[in-house]
């Protein structure tokens, strides 16, 4: 008797589950649809877009698209990376925010517009203006380095810890960003013209080596 009971169970539970899946397969995503800013660096912001059932998180730093599938009401989940979202909504029903991997909160941004880079040209004396090398600390006391060179119409970063480049095309005298992802590079310059630094990611201030 308890056989049939504990069988009987399990399949109440398995059709709770499945009607359970089914309604939340049927709910509409669009509510989840738009832009979100990381509150950790508020340059960052990332775009959810759904398909199908799923939602697509479109990471517009560096373009990658990641698809999750839905776990519950406000949850989502990718088997690939292990990655979770878990989606918070105000009293109305309005998505407000999701927090990724368990740790990284993004707001919710109504009027965010992405930002649209225009190349133009500068001369190749203006280009060469910004080689050199460039330190900065991850770590306190341990320096870090990239090196700027010049081509024809843009300037090439590579990443001294791993060789790794990047190119860069400007958008002013003093402004560049990489076609391939969403990265800027901000140098400034002296009263005499000399560049000293730049910023990466708007964030990270690297000296230039003298």
């Amino acid at each position: 008797m308890t056989k049939i009971i504990n069988c009987k169970f399990v399949v109440f539970a398995l059709f709770g589950f499945l009607c359970s899946t089914q309604l939340y397969s049927q709910q509409p995503l669009q509510k989840f649809e738009g832009y979100y800013q990381f509150t950790g660096d508020t340059s960052n912001y990332l775009q959810i877009t759904p398909k199908g059932n799923n939602l697509i998180l479109h990471q517009l730093w560096d373009g990658k698209d990641i698809n999750f599938a839905r776990k519950s009401d406000l949850e989502f989940y990718n088997d690939e990376f292990s990655f979770p979202l878990k989606f918070s909504s105000d009293k109305n029903g309005a998505i407000t925010e999701v927090l990724a991997f368990d740790r990284d909160l993004w707001k919710r941004a109504t009027n965010y517009k992405p930002v649209t880079n225009k190349e133009i040209h500068l001369s190749s004396a203006q280009l060469k203006s910004f080689e050199g090398k460039y330190s900065f600390q991850f770590e306190k006391g341990k320096d870090s380095y990239i090196q700027i060179t010049a081509a024809a119409d843009h300037i090439t970063l590579k990443q001294e810890w791993d060789g790794k480049e990047v190119n860069f095309v400007p958008k002013s005298n003093t402004e560049f960003f990489c076609k391939e992802f969403n990265f800027p590079l901000k140098f400034t310059k002296d009263d005499k013209g000399n560049v000293t630094q730049v910023l990466a990611f708007n964030k990270d201030l690297w000296q230039k080596v003298k």
